[in-house]
């Protein structure tokens, strides 16, 4: 009797251990942190087939993607695939693929993206695109760009399919990393002159001045009128009545 009763509470302790380890661990897993294994060349040389990723879920519910973090989403044509990408065009811009280059469009500026911190400064982007990205949409692209099936092909990212960033690198052993956000320095390339925005200030204010002109024209006179006005008030009580 007494081995049956120790027999019962170890299964019992060993009951809780696990039913603790899932309280704890199910919300982690599915609410946020997430592993993710890579499968294929589309994100090399930085993101190699095999590794083992730990994605953060919970960062975009309180801020927006940023550009150049490597994000994990559903793939928009069929939800039920899932890929690994890079941020590179943010929500209101315009991109531009041309001669092998990245362009950043926005406010009349356009600005060369540099991607030399992560890859090679020979690398060409190829394609020849030009795109502008609505609210809650993003460009994506991989960093493998020879062989990367990305916004290029498949157009652009709604925020909705996006699952969380990659924040670790687990597997290999000899890779372990945290993934940072990589700065950029853009090459600045042209403004737009806003010759009729120019025209229309000239014009508003040489109507201002005049109008202000005018305004002091009648203020004077005015006050002239008011000068003489003590005296004409004087003379008319001073006028004897017969």
């Amino acid at each position: 009797m007494i081995n049956l009763k120790n027999f019962f509470q170890f299964w019992w302790e060993i009951l809780k251990i696990v039913i603790l380890a899932l309280i704890i661990v199910i919300p982690i897993r599915y609410f946020l942190f997430q592993p993710f294994l890579v499968k294929g060349q589309s994100m090399e040389p930085n993101f190699h087939d095999d590794d083992y990723l730990i994605i953060d879920e919970i960062s975009y519910r309180f801020r927006e993607p940023k550009r150049g973090e490597v994000i994990v989403f559903k793939y928009p044509r069929s939800p039920s695939q899932r890929f690994i990408k890079r941020v590179i065009g943010l929500p209101g811009e315009t991109i531009e693929i041309k001669d092998g280059k990245v362009i950043i469009i926005k406010d009349d500026k356009a600005q060369i993206l540099d991607e030399s911190n992560y890859l090679s400064p020979s690398l060409k982007t190829s394609g020849n695109l030009k795109i502008t990205l609505n609210q809650n949409e993003y460009f994506v692209l991989g960093d493998n760009r020879l062989v990367s099936a990305d916004s290029r092909s498949w157009g652009t990212l709604p925020k909705k399919y996006i699952t969380g960033r990659v924040i670790f690198r687990a597997w290999p052993i000899t890779a372990l990393a945290f993934i940072e956000e990589p700065k950029y320095q853009f090459n600045f390339i042209w403004k737009k002159k806003l010759k009729i925005r120019k025209n229309l200030n000239f014009r508003h204010f040489r109507e201002c001045t005049t109008f202000y002109l005018k305004i002091n024209v009648i203020c004077r006179r005015f006050i002239m009128w008011l000068k003489t006005l003590p005296i004409f008030i004087i003379s008319k009580k001073l006028t004897p009545r017969f």
